[in-house]
C-alpha cells in the first residue's frame, strides 16, 4: 500500500544495523525504531510514507550515515 508498518521499520532497522556491523541490543533496536516511527507518524495512523521516514532519517545524520536503505 506504498506505507511502512511498525514491524517492517523494525525489520530494516535490523539488517541494516547487521549489514553495517553495528551492535545494538533488541531494546535499543525496538526504542529506536519506536522513537523513529513515533516522530514520523505525525497523523497517529499506524503507517508511515517512506518520504516520512527519509525525513526522520535526515534529522539524525550520524545514524543515516551508518545505515544504509
Amino acid at each position: 500500500d506504498g506505507l511502512i508498518q511498525h514491524r517492517e521499520l523494525e525489520h530494516v532497522m535490523r539488517a541494516c544495523m547487521e549489514e553495517n556491523g553495528m551492535s545494538f541490543s533488541d531494546e535499543q533496536i525496538e526504542d529506536l525504531t519506536l522513537a523513529l516511527f513515533e516522530d514520523a507518524d505525525q497523523g497517529n495512523r499506524g503507517a508511515i510514507t517512506f518520504e516520512a521516514l527519509k525525513k526522520q532519517l535526515e534529522k539524525h545524520e550520524g545514524l543515516l550515515q551508518n545505515l544504509s536503505i
